[in-house]
């Protein structure tokens, strides 16, 4: 298995489950669409109009109460052990749901598609709304839905700005409005459609002051000595420490401080040695950059399944967390100068983030 996209045995050959309009996406496969999808036209470039059935469980004595398996009906592919309180959302129900919190018309998919056998299913819509940082740095916004269909993910429904000159994800934790909503796999799922769109309408509360504070971050000079510290203090690194550094830790220390120079959109002279470049610097590495655990016999981190691991792990694991830290660490730049990344400052905001960049913590290793 060469990645983590959904491959089946079609007819004509192996049948990758994705599609997606403009640019190509990050491995190049699936289905291209020369315009942005309607929900119908999506679901069926991606080749997920398949649906999923429970069955139930039998041991020696029986059926076992109070569980269900769930499945994959044209494959037989068997996603994972359920409660019976579980309740199947199948894809078309997704594409439904998102269509109806949105009013139609306004959601122009750009990517769908399903990793591991199909056992996750996402959807990119891009919504109307363009927003420049600076000038020629746009963020645009977009709407993202998940599913799994194994019970490792509830049903979320996450707005998601976009840098466009690198298309880094560029959320953060904000104090008002809400980045996502989750929605649990119970009988009464389709009956919070209503919720769904009060938490959703936060989302233009988040979106807007997440704009306003990167155009604050813009105004924030950062320089590489400010740099250097910053990524210090998210790395978890002792700068007079006598242990040698992780291989990972020094590697991604290394990396991000390049791209706070060389990044993609750093030569902008407007963004160049702000803290917006710093934040920059930080989540290009998250999306593209940083280490895996390998899998399926692939060491290479350049590898396609590393990239998908990657795009897993920003949208839905440790990344969020990350980004998070970086943030909160910028802002108290700000205020304090580069104090902000003495080691009892920061101690508490980038608790998640040593293990990341290590390489070697669970989330890495399950995505």
């Amino acid at each position: 298995m060469p990645h983590e996209l959904s491959t089946v045995q079609g007819d004509s050959g192996n049948r990758v489950e994705m599609m997606y309009t403009g640019d190509t996406p990050w491995h190049g496969l699936g289905t291209r669409l020369d315009n942005p999808a309607t929900a119908l036209e999506a679901i069926q470039a991606a080749h997920l109009d398949w649906t999923v059935e429970s069955s139930p469980i039998y041991s020696h004595g029986g059926e076992v109460p109070g569980y269900q398996a769930i499945y994959r009906a044209d494959t037989g592919k068997i996603f994972g052990i359920v409660t019976d309180h579980y309740e199947i959302v199948q894809n078309g129900d997704s594409w439904t749901f998102m269509d109806t919190i949105l009013g139609p018309g306004k959601a122009h998919y750009h990517t769908a598609g399903a990793l591991r056998d199909g056992s996750v299913v996402w959807i990119l819509a891009k919504l109307d709304g363009t927003v420049e940082i600076v000038k020629d740095d746009p963020v645009e916004k977009y709407l993202l839905l998940v599913t799994s269909h194994d019970g490792s993910l509830a049903l979320q429904i996450h707005t998601t700005p976009i840098r466009v000159v690198c298309g880094n994800t560029m959320t953060a934790a904000l104090a008002r409005g809400r980045q996502y909503v989750a929605i649990k796999h119970t009988a009464n799922v389709h009956r919070r459609i209503e919720e769904a769109q009060k938490a959703l309408a936060q989302g233009e509360t988040y979106f807007g002051d997440m704009i306003l504070e990167a155009k604050l971050f813009s105004h924030q000079p950062m320089s590489e000595r400010d740099m250097a510290a910053f990524t210090q203090a998210l790395l978890h690194i002792n700068p007079n420490a006598t242990k040698k550094l992780h291989v990972h830790t020094e590697a991604a220390e290394r990396d991000i401080n390049e791209l706070f120079i060389m990044g993609r959109g750093q030569d902008n002279p407007l963004v160049r040695g702000t803290a917006w470049a710093a934040y920059n610097a930080v989540t290009e590495y998250i999306d593209y950059q940083s280490y895996v655990q390998p899998g399926y016999g692939s060491v290479f981190q350049g590898s396609i399944q590393s990239q998908d691991r990657r795009l897993y792990r920003s949208w839905f694991g440790k990344g969020q967390s990350i980004r998070n830290a970086a943030w909160k660490l910028l802002q108290n730049h700000r205020q304090m100068g580069i104090k902000a990344f003495d080691r009892p400052i920061q101690s508490q905001i980038t608790q998640y983030s040593e293990s990341f960049f290590g390489g070697d913590d669970a989330d890495t290793a399950r995505i």
